[in-house]
């Protein structure tokens, strides 16, 4: 996903936890946020997640991130 004049400074992030799969269009403010967490409450995983890793992935489309997720206790 890259950017454009009706997606401006927003960015794909796919948030994988088990075999779910969840994602979502963050804008810079909110992007900045998750880089700096530690812990993510998504709705669809109904509980906090550590983030394990991230992974910047580049296509033909642009640039999204990967979050992993694991159990937080």
């Amino acid at each position: 996903m890259g950017t454009s004049a009706t997606n401006s400074g927003k960015i794909s992030v796919l948030f994988h936890y088990d075999d779910q799969t969840v994602k979502k269009r963050l804008n810079s403010e909110q992007l900045t946020a998750l880089l700096g967490a530690d812990l993510i409450f998504i709705d669809q995983f109904k509980e906090e997640r550590k983030i394990d890793k991230k992974v910047w992935k580049s296509h033909v489309n642009g640039v999204e991130l990967a979050i992993y997720l694991k159990q937080h206790r």
